[in-house]
């Protein structure tokens, strides 16, 4: 049977946060899923930039081409009316 202990660990920030630990030092838990986690944690923050980056250059994108097909709906009625 594993038993736990909670301890407090300071972050980088200087925060506090609860942390679980196992008395069964074999595994090592704690070291490589805190890693695993910190690095999971990155790789979404960085895929929404560039989500969030394409997401905003399509919709400048979008708003040229309707720029672009108001202006040719424009020249159309300018040259019915001549």
């Amino acid at each position: 049977q594993k038993e736990g202990r909670i301890e407090i660990a300071k972050t980088s920030e200087g925060a506090s946060q609860e942390k679980e630990t196992r008395k069964n030092k074999r595994l090592g838990i704690g070291s490589w899923r805190d890693s695993m986690h910190e690095s999971t944690t990155q790789m979404k923050h960085a895929s929404h930039q560039v989500a969030l980056k394409a997401e905003g250059q399509g919709s400048s994108q979008q708003r040229l081409e309707q720029v672009d097909s108001i202006q040719q709906e424009r020249d159309i009625r300018h040259k019915m009316v001549d």
